[in-house]
């Protein structure tokens, strides 16, 4: 089968910036890529080149970073190729466009976010969207059921399917091969017999780690010997201290 997984405007893939679709297509490839002819198409980036192949695997990267611009790129690329599947990740409003051009396609469209608020998509174009596409795969039950609300004609094609884990990289951290490393870390950190909270996303508002920062008191009260842990930036790969990254540091 003839298949095109189209990324979102935002970051490249392979995941050389980070990103969760990003990494969640990189995941899944090398399995997918065995059975199916397989095209990504992303957005550009200096450290990658526009068109290559690896491990059987094509990529097409084309100028991105706004959706009007990614957009048109991605319409011109639908024009001149075949596929019997499309795959758009995250970005109902690239459906109809991409549908005019590719009639006989299947399409399936996967969820990350809440883009079918009313906010990011006008509802007449969301129902034509519904009525284009075979499946809607979710990451989680609760976009699925946004989604359901605003439409509940899109039952039947929403599907809940969770984001894997690579058990080869992610160790619990009494597994024999993380011992030492855990160990280690802890030692580092000053955070030999602490039990750890661990924050791991962008420090933005709607990821709300300043109200986990104000609750911490009150845990630790209740709570021996406890430490919290925040890991990221503003950002994917960027460290900019803005004015949120900056209230952070000052709770």
């Amino acid at each position: 089968m003839k298949v095109l997984m189209i990324c979102t405007e935002k970051l490249p893939i392979p995941p050389v910036l980070g990103g969760a679709i990003q990494t969640y297509i990189a995941g899944v490839l090398p399995y997918l890529g065995k059975v199916h002819d397989i095209t990504v198409l992303g957005i550009n980036d200096p450290s990658l080149k526009d068109e290559e192949t690896i491990d059987g695997i094509k990529y097409v990267r084309i100028p991105g970073k706004i959706f009007e611009i990614y957009r048109e790129g991605v319409v011109s690329h639908v024009s001149s190729h075949s596929y019997d599947l499309i795959h758009i990740f995250n970005r109902p409003r690239l459906v109809l466009p991409v549908r005019q051009l590719a009639p006989e396609a299947k399409i399936t469209l996967s969820m990350h976010n809440d883009m079918f608020n009313l906010e990011k998509i006008d509802p007449e174009e969301a129902t034509a969207v519904l009525s284009h596409v075979s499946n809607i795969v979710t990451v989680s039950n609760y976009v699925g059921n946004v989604i359901r609300t605003l439409y509940p004609q899109a039952d039947p094609k929403v599907r809940t399917i969770y984001s894997g884990v690579d058990s080869n990289r992610f160790l619990p951290g009494d597994h024999w091969k993380m011992q030492s490393i855990r160990k280690e870390i802890r030692k580092k950190n000053g955070l030999e017999n602490k039990t750890v909270l661990l924050f791991a996303g962008r420090l933005s508002n709607n990821k709300g780690v300043d109200r986990l920062i104000r609750a911490f008191p009150d845990l630790a009260k209740k709570h021996k010997n406890l430490a919290l842990v925040v890991v990221g930036s503003n950002w994917f790969s960027q460290n900019d201290v803005t004015d949120y990254v900056a209230y952070v540091r000052s709770q």
